[in-house]
């Protein structure tokens, strides 16, 4: 039914899971705030502040500046501080694919 990835990064002190689900609904997000954007070995990574109530999702399609993307991994930090803030603020960091 799905499959899940996980990648872990000492330097980074991150964990990236991705989840493919064939039953996933994607949700297209057309104000997101752009925080961020790097390039970085396994893609591009920006990070991004969603509406309030929005959570991204592997699959949903945010509109960033004018340009469509897919949201390929969500990034969750292993810093509890750091991270807890950041949920507060609706702030995720997520791995995109340009459509």
């Amino acid at each position: 039914m799905f499959k899940t990835n996980a990648i872990f990064d000492d330097d980074l002190t991150t964990l990236l899971v991705k989840k493919t689900n064939k039953f996933n609904t994607k949700t297209v997000m057309e104000n997101p705030l752009l925080i961020a954007i790097h390039k970085v070995s396994m893609g591009v990574m920006a990070t991004i502040q969603f509406p309030t109530g929005k959570v991204p999702k592997i699959g949903d399609i945010v509109i960033l500046e004018g340009i469509s993307y897919k949201i390929a991994g969500v990034v969750f930090s292993v810093n509890p501080i750091t991270q807890g803030d950041r949920l507060d603020n609706n702030i995720h960091d997520c791995r995109i694919e340009k459509l």
